[in-house]
This record gives structure tokens, sequence and C-alpha cells, in this order.
């Protein structure tokens, strides 16, 4: 494979757009425009190319490979349930999309499909005091390799019992808004903690964008992490309504509108120092 530069109008690729202009998955004209945009946007590359599906997952690990030195690792040959469980906290993978493979001494095997994010890589160092050892792997074998090894998201639950579920049908949601204005201690109501777990994780996880998307038999809850949207919880469909009045309640929108957009803010203080 050739590995010279590529030059046009001053500018130069090297290294993985390099290899994937070489290999004719990408056009140089495309290339230059992926670093820019990437750039612009504070997006690693890697992350920037999957994301805009400018190319193939398996494409992309290959050419990292080969761009940075790093061995490939077909992820589904690794039993996940061997997995180290307690060096980084689900919070850390699931934020930077990278997943402890195994422990040697003072090293620490890391897989990712994207060797360019190097915030997550030295958080992976700080956090766990260990050197990191890069493993590349594609990317929706990733996905679906940290789905398998961290709990369900749908932990976020936690705290919400089962008979309080199923009482979610009786809340009254005036009770609710009087809570909001000074009422009788209402925030201890089930539907009222549910929404607030849901805003405090999404928070925690530093998602960009939470979805509450009613359908007609089903209710899903996603967040937006890196670009990229994760299910996180699938609440009963008969307290859809009861959701949206309290985060309507919560954003001072009209609860009785529901024909038109309406905007409106929500304050949360998860602590003293935290808003």
């Amino acid at each position: 494979m050739a590995n010279t530069e590529f030059k046009d109008g001053g500018q130069e690729l090297r290294g993985l757009t390099l290899i994937l202009v070489n290999e004719g998955l990408i056009t140089p004209e495309r290339a230059k425009a992926a670093i820019q945009e990437a750039a612009q946007e504070g997006t690693p590359l890697v992350s920037y190319l999957l994301r805009k599906k400018m190319v193939g997952a398996r494409e992309v690990a290959v050419a990292s490979a080969a761009a940075y030195g790093l061995p490939l690792l077909d992820l589904k040959a690794v039993d996940t349930t061997m997995l180290p469980a307690d060096i980084a906290s689900a919070r850390l993978i699931r934020r930077h999309r990278i997943l402890p493979l195994a422990q040697r001494g003072n090293k620490l095997f890391l897989a990712l499909a994207d060797p360019t994010n190097l915030k997550g890589i030295e958080e992976m160092r700080f956090n766990t005091g260990l050197m990191p050892e890069l493993v590349l792997v594609e990317d929706h074998k990733l996905e679906q390799a940290i789905e398998q090894f961290l709990p369900d998201d749908t932990t976020i639950l936690a705290g919400v019992t089962d008979e309080e579920l199923t009482s979610l049908d009786n809340i009254d949601i005036s009770d609710q808004e009087g809570a909001d204005e000074g009422g009788d201690g209402s925030e201890d109501a089930p539907v009222v903690r549910y929404v607030n777990k849901i805003l405090v994780d999404a928070i925690n996880r530093e998602a960009s964008d939470i979805h509450f998307e009613p359908y007609e038999k089903t209710y899903r809850i996603r967040y937006r992490l890196d670009g990229l949207l994760h299910n996180v919880a699938e609440p009963p469909i008969n307290i859809a309504s009861r959701l949206a009045s309290r985060i309507k309640v919560m954003a001072r929108l009209n609860i009785a509108e529901r024909r038109i957009p309406q905007d409106g803010r929500v304050r949360l203080q998860l602590s003293k120092k935290r808003h």
C-alpha cells in the first residue's frame, strides 16, 4: 500500500485519511472536509467519520490499525462475562466508548474504535492508575459488547419500586403542580422521582439531549451521547401523559396545550455547588 502524502491546494493528508483515500474508500476532497468539520465540532476524526457514516466500521478499524500501528481484535471472539468488572465505572465506559479487556501488571488493555479519542484514553489512565494498551475493534461490535458487559440501563429505575410503578396511574398531576409551588411534599411521588432520575442521570453522563418518545403501544427514553442516541429506559405506556405533564410543570409550560410547540427551561439543583 502506498503511504505517500497527498497534497491538494496546500493541504496534506496523512495517516488514517491518507489510507482511506488510497483504498478508494473516500475522496480526497471529502477527507479534507471531514478533517475540518471534525475539528470545528471538537470531535475526534474517527468518531466523526463513523457518525456521518462516511466509511464503514470495518474499513475504519482496518485503516486505523494500519495508521496507528495497533492490533485489531474481533470482539465477537471475546466472552464479555470474563472482562474485568471493577476497573472502570460504567459511566466512564459509556461516555468514552472504551471497554477494558484485561489487566496485566500495571497495564490495562482497552478496546476502542477511535484511537484519536485521546481525552477518553487519558481519563481511563487517570481513573484506573494503569497504563493503557490500545486494541482496535469495529464500532458496532464495540457497542454490542458494552451493552452485554454493563448492567441494563433501565437500572435508572432503581429506587422506584414495582408497586410505585404500578401506582403511577393513580397520581394526580395537579398535586405535583402544587409541589412545585411549595406544596405538601409530593416530591416523593414516583412519577416525580422517576423524571428526576432521568434528568440527573443525563447530566451525570453528559448527554446533550433527552428524547421522550411515546408510541402507540410502547414508550422509550433515549440520551444523545457523543452524537449517538442510546436507549436508557422503557417506562409503561400508560404513564406517557403523566410523564409529559410532569416535564411541562417543571419547564413551566401550559399542560393543557398539546397542539403547538412550547419553549421552556428546567433548573435543577443537584447539590449546593451544582445547578
